[in-house]
């Protein structure tokens, strides 16, 4: 129930209830999982897409890369590069994030874990908002932490300061074995909008997102990162 999820939740959300195109992306340079949460229409991937920019001139071609969940949220999955070619880095990302603004109204990107690596520079560049996912665990808040410290010290002030903090995989367990009113005070405290997802089966088994498998409370939360989403951005 970490990033990746959270991403295809929430882009779930957005791409449901808005009369717009909504997409998520794997920004991971590595093999990313985002295309596990989907069922596949296309083996293509964002290298695919990439090699095949000159070729797309419309949207119909650029649907060719992507599959679509019940909630029609467009997902663009990444692939495994072979040893020295075909890296994913900064000048790949700016490639495709070109493209996809030509035909989607909003963009989420699923990021690998490393700021420092070359295609989170591009990233970052570009991203007008961030979402910070966590687990209720001491060392997830403190990782989380130290991770909006960096984008400070890496020249993200903006994205830092407004970040969307997402405490994902909230239960009975985790409500008693860490104080989570401390942690959501210590976030709030910097400026940010806090959201707790609880732990949900359907989540916890991976494999497909279903929208409809999930509980009430979970669909009720990722409505508010949603929403709190929109809100930011609109804002901003």
């Amino acid at each position: 129930m970490g990033k990746t999820t959270t991403a295809v939740g929430v882009g779930s959300v957005l791409a449901s209830l808005r009369e717009s195109r909504v997409i998520a992306v794997d920004g991971n340079p590595d093999r990313g999982t985002l295309g596990d949460r989907v069922r596949r229409t296309t083996d293509l991937t964002v290298r695919d897409l990439n090699r095949s920019v000159h070729e797309i001139q419309r949207y119909t071609r650029m649907r060719a890369f992507t599959s679509v969940n019940d909630s029609r949220l467009n997902i663009l999955a990444s692939g495994t590069a072979t040893a020295g070619h075909d890296q994913y880095d900064a000048d790949s990302y700016k490639v495709t994030a070109d493209l996809l603004e030509n035909y989607y109204d909003l963009v989420l990107t699923d990021c690998g874990t490393g700021l420092r690596h070359s295609a989170m520079s591009s990233i970052l560049e570009l991203a007008h908002q961030a979402i910070i996912v966590l687990e209720p665990a001491v060392d997830a808040a403190l990782s989380a932490s130290s991770t909006l410290d960096l984008l400070q010290e890496l020249g993200h002030e903006d994205l830092a300061g407004g970040a969307i903090v997402v405490i994902s995989g909230v239960n009975s367990s985790t409500r008693r074995a860490v104080n989570l009113d401390e942690m959501v005070h210590h976030f709030k405290s910097r400026g940010h909008g806090v959201v707790q997802v609880p732990f949900d089966d359907h989540l916890d088994a991976g494999g497909i997102f279903e929208w409809d498998a999930l509980h009430a409370a979970t669909q009720e939360a990722y409505m508010e990162v949603g929403a709190l989403l929109v809100r930011r951005l609109t804002e901003g």
